[in-house]
C-alpha cells in the first residue's frame, strides 16, 4: 500500500515538471471531429511522456491491493451482512459528525 501512495505522488510531481501533463510530453496539433452534431476538438499529433508508467504502475498495485483486501474479507469468517451494517454504521457516524462541524451554530 506504501508503495502504492508513494508512486502515486511521485507520478503528481511528475505530471507537473515533465511536460504537458504526465501522458503528454507535447501536443503538437489539435483535430476537430463531428459527434452527434457537436464539434468536438481531439489531441491530433502528441508525443508520449515516458513517466506516464508511474502512473499506471501505482493504479496497478492499487488494485492488488484492493483485490487482496476483499479476499482476505471475503475469507475472513466474519459474515459478509455484518461486515456491511458496521460499515453503514460507520459512516452514518462520520456523516452526522461532519455535518454537527459544517452547521452554524
Amino acid at each position: 500500500m506504501q508503495l502504492a501512495i508513494g508512486l502515486r505522488v511521485a507520478a503528481v510531481i511528475a505530471n507537473f515538471t515533465t511536460g504537458a501533463n504526465l501522458h503528454f510530453k507535447s501536443v503538437d496539433s489539435l483535430q476537430q471531429i463531428e459527434v452527434l452534431g457537436q464539434s468536438l476538438n481531439i489531441v491530433g499529433t502528441w508525443q508520449a511522456n515516458p513517466w506516464v508508467i508511474l502512473g499506471q504502475l501505482a493504479s496497478l498495485l492499487m488494485l492488488a491491493h484492493i483485490i487482496n483486501a476483499a479476499w482476505r474479507m471475503g475469507h475472513s469468517g466474519t459474515p459478509v451482512v455484518n461486515r456491511g451494517t458496521r460499515t453503514a454504521q460507520l459512516n452514518s457516524i462520520l456523516s452526522s459528525s461532519s455535518d454537527a462541524l459544517s452547521s452554524d451554530a
